[in-house]
């Protein structure tokens, strides 16, 4: 199975399980109500990240390699940045959120698998940099600047790039001239 494949298997799984029961304020809860490990058992309910560690130890299990383990969580979660547009200490609070539904992290963890499926899982050495962007009028009762925004470029993009903003908008490193 190619990394790709495991990372889809992975968000496919993780979407199952949240769509199965989802939480938010800890990893996973039991079926009394309290939080308990996310690759137990007893777990009933995830939340966005706990569901993708359970599914982790049930597609790529300990006695694995660790290198390859790490790097197959590191893809998952920079796929996940770069659909959320927040970095990886975000990806809770983005779960966590109070407007965030069980529907808005399904959704997300079938895109990730569907972006994986087709090849595109973000790579290991990507990196997550932040962005202003503007809201539409109307489209979040605020004409003004929406949060921080973050997109993810190649390791080939130059640290001014990556602090400057510029990457995926502005010329390609690949095939920009100098």
């Amino acid at each position: 199975m190619t990394q790709d494949e495991m990372i889809a298997a992975v968000c496919s799984g993780a979407a199952k399980r949240v769509n199965k029961g989802w939480v938010q304020g800890r990893m996973a809860r039991d079926a009394n109500g309290y939080s308990t490990f996310p690759e137990l058992p007893d777990a009933v309910e995830w939340c966005l990240v706990g569901s993708v560690l359970a599914e982790m130890e049930v597609h790529y299990p300990p006695k694995k390699p660790a290198k390859d383990r790490q790097e197959v969580l590191t893809r998952v979660w920079r796929t996940l940045q770069g659909l959320t547009l927040v970095g990886a200490s975000s990806l809770t609070t983005w779960n966590d959120m109070p407007s965030r539904t069980k529907e808005q992290v399904v959704k997300l963890l079938r895109t990730a698998a569907r972006i994986a499926r087709n090849g595109k899982a973000a790579p290991a050495d990507a990196i997550v940099t932040k962005k202003s962007q503007r809201v539409p009028a109307g489209t979040s009762g605020s004409s003004g600047p929406a949060p921080k925004a973050h997109k993810v470029l190649s390791r080939k993009a130059t640290r001014k790039e990556a602090s400057d903003g510029e990457g995926a908008e502005g010329p390609d490193p690949d095939t920009a001239g100098g």
